[in-house]
């Protein structure tokens, strides 16, 4: 800018300079001389400005002007920045074809949503999926998504991977997830798991009708072996009755927790909001754990927070921390350390079993929830483990909105936590 000014004094300075000379030569007259090369100096000033300016208000599409002194510096500035910007312009317009081609070939609807909760894109499939209409552009999403359910799980978006439910015809099963980008933006992306879906569900209910057909025998069995294991027998058959019984037992348990792993998948998240009585339910288990224990005398401590309850099912989340505690107990040796802790949190409530037994190796952990899933297979049949206990504990968490994590290292203990989140806790 500076630069710029002092051209521009420095060529009113030489129209002046050069009025005066031809003045005191012509009419002895420096004064006339220099304000005749000044009224100059300005005049042509203002026809090259005017050039410049007409330049400028024709969006500078018409050819650049070859104008001199300063204008011309000032339009070869505004070309070079106005092609700048225009190769700029067609790399982000291709940018922006290529991405629109993309997620109009895409099966899976894509909405994208700005940080104050309007629609403000979406693709092909979400027209046909989520039936969006261009009248819904720019609306929020509470005007455009009406089911309560669905709305719920927005707000919680950043705690809960994702949302089932059906379509507003309820001929289709669709998945929601919602991710977050740049200035707290979201792209919620929407994707038809009917086919799966009905997979899955085949699937759940041939092993549900498998195990309530295995039921009735495995039951009449186990009863017809307690009744020989009461009568006199030589030694060798009583030897293999027990362990008939003991195999009848544990096909009994299998088949138990198949049952319930499949009502589990089979069922969409627990919609129940009721206190469960958390503190009083941990109390209970580690009660249930030192018998669990006997002989082996482990030290189990419990360490709770105050103020605060879950929301869920009594059953099912029972069913999954008193799981996670007894698995503490199985796998940690005689006398060893387990401490059972429930704390709040800012963003919700952590429930953790932490223990110094066996540990699990690193490769293993990510597949210890898949059913039938064993790190080591003698040591957790001599344990009595079916097989299934972490993958009804991760389908019971599923259905709370909660999270589970694992910290584990072979040979020096485990720690198994569990976070609710803060829509799952209530202040009492």
């Amino acid at each position: 800018m500076n630069e710029s000014i002092a051209r521009q004094l420095l060529g009113l300075l030489s129209f002046t300079l050069a009025g005066a000379a031809v003045g005191f030569y012509t009419s002895n007259s420096l004064l006339i001389g220099a304000l005749s090369g000044s009224i100059i100096w300005s005049t042509f000033s203002a026809i090259l400005n005017a050039k410049l300016v007409r330049w400028i208000d024709l969006n500078l599409n018409s050819p650049d002007p070859k104008l001199p002194f300063e204008q011309g510096r000032i339009v070869r500035s505004i070309a070079e920045y106005r092609n700048k910007t225009e190769a700029e312009y067609d790399e982000i317009h291709a940018d922006m074809d290529q991405f629109q081609a993309a997620t109009s070939a895409m099966k899976d609807a894509i909405v994208i949503i700005d940080n104050q909760d309007t629609i403000e894109w979406w693709n092909n499939a979400a027209e046909e999926i989520l039936e969006l209409t261009i009248e819904q552009k720019h609306k929020k999403v509470k005007q455009v998504f009406a089911d309560p359910f669905f709305l719920d799980f927005y707000s919680q978006s950043s705690d809960i991977d994702s949302f089932k439910a059906d379509s507003s015809d309820h001929k289709r099963v669709l998945e929601y997830r919602v991710e977050s980008f740049g200035d707290n933006e979201k792209v919620l992306i929407v994707r038809d798991i009917s086919e799966s879906e009905k997979v899955a569900q085949m699937r759940h209910t041939f092993l549900a009708n498998a195990s309530h057909e295995l039921r009735t025998p495995i039951t009449v069995i186990h009863g017809y072996l307690e009744t020989l294991q009461e009568q006199e027998l030589p030694k060798p058959i009583q030897k293999a009755i027990q362990s008939m019984q003991s195999q009848s037992r544990r096909m009994a348990d299998l088949i138990s927790d198949l049952l319930t792993l499949s009502r589990l998948e089979t069922s969409s998240e627990n919609k129940s909001r009721k206190p469960i009585f958390i503190r009083e339910m941990l109390k209970g288990i580690a009660e249930e754990a030192v018998d669990v224990s006997g002989p082996k005398q482990h030290q189990i401590s419990l360490k709770m927070d105050e103020g605060f309850d879950i929301l869920g099912n009594e059953g099912e989340v029972r069913s999954a921390l008193s799981n996670l505690v007894f698995n503490a107990v199985r796998y940690t040796p005689p006398k060893g350390v387990i401490d059972i802790t429930l704390e709040t949190l800012d963003n919700g409530v952590l429930f953790s079993v932490t223990d110094n037994g066996v540990g699990i190796p690193a490769e293993h952990i990510p597949r210890i929830t898949e059913r039938f899933y064993r790190v080591d297979e003698g040591r957790s049949r001599d344990s009595g483990g079916t097989g299934l206990g972490l993958a009804i504990v991760k389908h019971v968490l599923v259905r709370h909105n909660a999270k589970l994590g694992v910290t584990s290292k072979a040979g020096e203990g485990s720690r198994f936590n569990v976070t609710f989140p803060e829509s799952r806790v209530v202040k009492i």
